[in-house]
């Protein structure tokens, strides 16, 4: 059997060539994204709406208090271990 679709020497119609592992590894994998798409589009409506991004008329911006490093590193060691998750 030809591996080309060309026709054969005869003139008659083509030769279909057979699915492979990389056509069907190929189809496996469209159909877990599309699933997994699926999945996450149903997970964020369980959580409402959001944002509507095209229809923005104000920015807002907010201060994030962080501790950083230096600041506990100043700290003793007994200090430290309070903040310990055991």
């Amino acid at each position: 059997m030809p591996r080309d679709s060309a026709p054969n020497k005869a003139g008659g119609p083509t030769v279909k060539m057979p699915l492979n592992v990389y056509t069907m590894m190929l189809v496996i994998s469209f159909i877990a994204i599309t699933a997994a798409c699926v999945l996450l589009w149903l997970e964020l409506k369980q959580w409402g709406p959001g944002p509507i991004w095209w229809k923005a008329t104000t920015s807002t911006t907010s201060q994030i208090t962080t501790t950083l490093d230096w600041q506990t590193a100043s700290l003793l060691p007994a200090e430290i271990d309070s903040y310990r998750i055991s």
